[in-house]
C-alpha cells in the first residue's frame, strides 16, 4: 500500500507491574474499575473468602521518605493506596483522620437548611469542609493544606508539589431506591453496586432529588455533569470509592459488613466517630435539610446532616512522574517510600 498508518501506543505506567509484583494476593484489579485500577478486597483475615482477598500491600508513606518517622507517626505520614490509573497517577487515601489540635471530628458545612443551602451555597467547592481541607479559612481554620501539623501540605513544600490538581465532579445521588421510571426514563439511587453509582457519579447514568414544586416535595431527574467539578488538589472518598474497595457486585446500602478494608474502623476509637464523611451529598430531605453520605463504621452508608461531627480522611492524585522506592513491600510494617529528596 502506498498508504501511511498511524497508530497510538499506550505504554502502562511501569508503577502498575511494579504494585503488582508486590500484591501476593492478586488484590490490584487487572481491569479498569471505575476509572482505575482499584484494590478490592477485605481488611482482616475474617473477611476472605473464595472471592475476596486481604488487601495487605498498600501501605504507602507519604511527607517524609524516613520509613522509621513513618511508623512512628502513622496518624501523620501513613496513606493507602486507593487506586493507580493507567497513566499512572497513584489515589491516595490518608490512613487516619486529619486532626486540628485536640479535633479530630469536622463538621461538612455549618449550614444546612434550605434557607441558608440557597443557590450553591452547600455545594462542594463551597462548604466548609472542602475550604479547609485545600487550605482556606472557613468556620475554622486549614485543617490540611496550610495545617502546621501537616509541615508537608504546606504551599510549595516538595511533597506538597507532587500532589496534582484534579477536577472533583459533585452532586447529589438519591438514597431511597434502586432504580425507577422517573419521566419516562430510568434513574438510579445509591442502592446499587460500585458500578453504577460510579456511573451516576461521573455523569453516565441519571439518579433523582427531591425539590419544591408548588409548595410539595417532589422527585426531579437529575443527572451529574462536568460543569459541576472543581480544580483541586484535595478531595473525599466518594460513594462508588467505598463501595468498589470491596467488589463490583454488592450494594454496601442494604448489604454491609465490617470487612472493607476501606472502613475506617481502624480510627473509630481515636475518632471518638462512628462515622466518616464522604464526598457524595445526599441533597435535600422534605424536612428541609441537606444531607451528606458517611460510611459508618460497621459497614453501612448513610446521608448524615451537614452539621454533623464526623472523621475526614483527604484524598489526593500524585503526579504520574513519582517513583517509588525499592526496598518497601507495601505492608503496614514495610510501607512503600516514595522517591522523594
Amino acid at each position: 500500500t502506498s498508504k501511511n498508518l498511524d497508530c497510538d501506543v499506550i505504554v502502562p505506567d511501569p508503577k502498575i507491574a511494579f504494585l503488582r509484583s508486590k500484591d501476593p494476593n492478586d488484590t490490584l484489579s487487572k481491569d479498569i474499575v471505575g476509572g482505575m485500577y482499584r484494590y478490592q478486597g477485605v481488611a482482616s483475615e475474617e473477611g476472605v473468602d473464595a472471592t475476596h482477598k486481604l488487601v495487605s500491600t498498600n501501605y504507602i508513606c507519604f511527607g517524609t521518605n524516613d520509613k522509621n518517622a513513618c511508623l512512628e507517626d502513622e496518624e501523620k505520614y501513613m496513606y493507602r493506596i486507593i487506586g493507580i490509573t493507567t497513566d499512572g497517577e497513584m489515589y491516595l487515601l490518608k490512613m487516619k483522620g486529619v486532626e486540628e489540635s485536640s479535633n479530630k471530628t469536622f463538621k461538612w458545612n455549618s449550614k444546612y437548611s434550605s434557607v441558608d443551602c440557597l443557590g450553591k451555597a452547600c455545594e462542594w467547592p463551597n462548604v466548609d469542609i472542602y475550604k479547609r481541607l485545600n487550605g482556606i479559612s472557613s468556620n475554622g481554620n486549614p485543617v490540611f493544606i496550610n495545617n502546621t501539623r501537616y509541615n508537608y501540605m504546606v504551599e510549595g513544600n516538595p511533597w506538597y508539589n507532587l500532589i496534582v490538581n484534579h477536577n472533583w465532579m459533585y452532586g447529589d445521588i438519591d438514597n431511597s431506591m434502586s432504580n425507577t421510571i422517573l419521566n419516562e426514563e430510568k434513574v438510579y439511587g445509591a442502592k446499587n453496586n460500585g458500578i453504577v453509582i460510579y456511573e451516576v457519579e461521573t455523569g453516565m447514568k441519571s439518579t433523582q432529588y427531591y425539590e419544591q414544586i408548588n409548595d410539595s416535595w417532589q422527585y426531579a431527574k437529575y443527572r451529574w455533569n462536568k460543569n459541576k467539578s472543581v480544580n483541586a488538589k484535595i478531595g473525599l472518598m466518594y460513594l462508588h470509592d467505598y463501595y468498589l474497595a470491596y467488589d463490583n457486585i454488592i450494594n454496601w446500602y442494604d448489604n454491609y459488613n465490617m470487612y472493607n478494608w476501606l472502613l475506617f474502623t481502624n480510627i473509630k476509637e481515636e475518632t471518638g466517630s462512628t462515622y466518616e464523611w464522604l464526598l457524595s451529598r445526599r441533597g435535600i430531605e422534605s424536612n428541609d435539610y441537606y444531607y451528606t453520605y458517611n460510611a459508618h463504621a460497621n459497614g453501612h452508608t448513610w446521608p448524615y446532616r451537614l452539621i454533623d461531627l464526623n472523621a475526614v480522611r483527604p484524598t489526593f492524585y500524585l503526579s504520574s512522574d513519582v517513583t517509588i522506592k525499592d526496598g518497601g513491600e507495601g505492608t503496614k510494617t514495610n510501607p512503600f517510600i516514595l522517591d522523594v529528596e
